[in-house]
Parts: structure tokens; C-alpha cells; sequence
């Protein structure tokens, strides 16, 4: 196994792969941490991306619709996709994302998700800021749990 080389803009940083019994599945070791994420093709953004948010304890991505989703734990709150990072939003985050000019996820012309939305470079850049987006992303699956078990009783 070598040692991968990770650039993004001004950016550089050395991931060492790590034995990984998952199959498909390759562990990457980033300034002392190590995050499972499904290895479709060498991605520096993705790589930049999961190395910005190594402050939450759990963060994995898995290859998914030509890109990769981001979990906390069991908690599915984030794309990332052609270069660009969506977090997941409801109608009480969504007009902080709008305010910043960004817009929804949109693989295709023809397929919108609305729930995502992408997160603004400035926050991207700046790993204590993306890591409190996050977590307002990741919190959003418990809410809409929490709502609908209500809703069933």
C-alpha cells in the first residue's frame, strides 16, 4: 500500500490507506484519524471535505449516485458531488443557505432535492464553522424522527 497525495486549492495534505477487512472499503488515515468511506476513484475534495469535518466523532461517506453521502454515525446529512458539499436542510435552515445565494442539489436537469442544499465555500473552508453546519444537518434526521413518532401516537 502507498501513500496517496490529497490537493485542494491551497491544500495539501498525505493519506496513508489502511488495511480494511470491509470489502471495497478502505480506511484513510488523515492528520491522525480515520474515516471509512466506500473507494470509487480518488477525490480531493472529498478527502479535503471529510479532513475539515475530523473534529465530529463518526463521520463516514459512502460511494453513492456518482458521488459520496455523508454520515454522522447512522445519520445521513450530507452530498458531496462534483466538487460541491450540500447539507441536508428543513424550513429552519434552509433561509441560511438561501441567504449565502446557494441553491438546492440538483444532479439533473430533471432531478431537484430540495432538502439539500449546497453549503457556501467561505463555511467550507473554515473546519470549526462546516463542523457546526453538520451538526445542525445531522441533528435534522433525529427531529423528523422524533415528529413523526409523535404524529403515530
Amino acid at each position: 500500500m502507498g501513500v496517496t497525495a490529497v490537493s485542494h486549492r491551497n491544500y495539501r495534505r498525505e493519506t496513508i490507506p489502511l488495511a480494511s477487512k470491509s470489502y471495497g472499503k478502505q480506511a484513510w488515515a488523515l492528520k491522525g484519524f480515520a474515516v471509512m468511506c466506500a473507494k470509487k476513484k480518488e477525490d480531493s475534495y472529498r478527502d479535503f471535505v471529510i479532513d475539515q469535518l475530523r473534529s465530529l466523532e463518526g463521520v463516514s461517506c459512502r460511494a453513492m449516485f456518482g458521488g459520496y453521502g455523508l454520515y454522522l454515525g447512522e445519520d445521513f446529512f450530507g452530498i458531496v458531488y462534483d466538487g460541491r458539499l450540500y447539507f441536508k436542510t428543513d424550513e429552519t435552515t434552509r433561509e441560511k443557505y438561501r441567504g449565502c445565494g446557494m441553491g438546492p442539489f440538483a444532479p439533473s436537469e430533471k432531478q431537484v432535492l430540495k432538502s439539500y442544499y449546497e453549503v457556501p465555500e467561505e463555511i467550507v473552508e473554515d473546519d470549526e464553522e462546516l463542523a457546526s453546519w453538520a451538526r445542525e444537518a445531522s441533528v435534522l434526521n433525529k427531529r423528523k424522527g422524533k415528529a413523526q413518532a409523535r404524529k403515530k401516537r
